[in-house]
C-alpha cells in the first residue's frame, strides 16, 4: 500500500473510496462521516491495490471540497457510514455511486460490497448538515 494519490489514471476502472480515521489500507477504520474523515482509502478493483490519500478538503484547512478530491482521483464508488445531502447530490451529479455500510473496517465493507449486500444511499438517508452528523 502506497500513498500515491493516483493509483489509476484510467477512468474506466473501478476505484472505490472509503473515508477512514487511519491510514492502514484494508485494515483502516471507517469514519462515521465522509467529509470529516482525515484519510480516504482507495481500492482499485481490477488490480486489487489499496492506497491512501489525505483529506485536503476545507474541513482540514485545504481549499478542496471533499467530493472534488475524490473525483480528481477517479473514484466512481464511495462506501461510507454517512454523508451530507450536498455531498450526495454532488456525487450523484458526477455519477459516483454512494453506498452505505454499518461495518467498521474497510475490508469488511469491501466484502459486503463485493457480495452485493450494500444498498445505494438515498437522499433521505443523508444527513442535513447543521451539526447533525452520524
Amino acid at each position: 500500500m502506497g500513498n500515491n494519490p493516483k493509483i489509476c489514471g484510467e477512468k474506466n476502472m473501478t476505484i472505490i473510496a472509503f473515508p477512514t480515521i487511519d491510514a492502514n489500507g484494508e485494515k483502516s477504520k471507517i469514519s462515521n462521516h465522509f467529509g470529516r474523515a482525515p484519510y480516504y482509502v482507495l481500492y482499485e478493483k481490477e488490480t486489487k491495490q489499496f492506497s491512501v490519500i489525505n483529506n485536503k478538503s476545507e474541513h482540514f484547512g485545504g481549499g478542496y471540497k471533499a467530493p472534488s478530491l475524490l473525483e480528481d482521483n477517479h473514484v466512481n464508488v464511495l462506501i461510507c457510514q454517512g454523508l451530507g445531502q450536498r455531498a450526495l447530490q454532488r456525487f450523484n451529479e458526477s455519477n459516483v455511486a454512494v453506498y452505505l455500510t454499518t461495518k467498521t473496517l474497510v475490508e469488511e465493507a469491501l466484502r459486503d460490497f463485493n457480495d452485493g449486500k450494500l444498498t445505494l444511499c438515498t437522499e433521505s438517508e443523508a444527513c442535513e448538515g447543521k451539526g447533525k452528523h452520524h
